[in-house]
């Protein structure tokens, strides 16, 4: 995975409400996060990033390299 803005956004928002950082390999759920906290990265990343994303896109790419890349192919389409 390459080391994009999408990447950075995505990181800093996932260690800002899980408490710690995330590798390529880890799980949003398995880190400790929850529904409420789901909706809040979601929230915080349609904001950073400027497109529109779905709570639900996390919970079908919870891991970390997999949701960055859903969320790239995201910014690419809303161009």
């Amino acid at each position: 995975m390459s080391e994009t803005q999408t990447h950075d956004a995505v990181v800093q928002v996932w260690a800002e409400l899980l408490g710690r950082t995330p590798g390529g390999a880890d799980d949003f759920f398995a880190m400790g996060g929850h529904s409420l906290l789901a909706a809040r990265a979601t929230a915080r990343l349609r904001r950073a990033l400027g497109i529109p994303l779905e709570m639900s896109e996390l919970f079908d790419h919870p891991v970390l390299a997999a949701y960055v890349d859903h969320v790239d192919h995201a910014r690419k389409r809303a161009r």
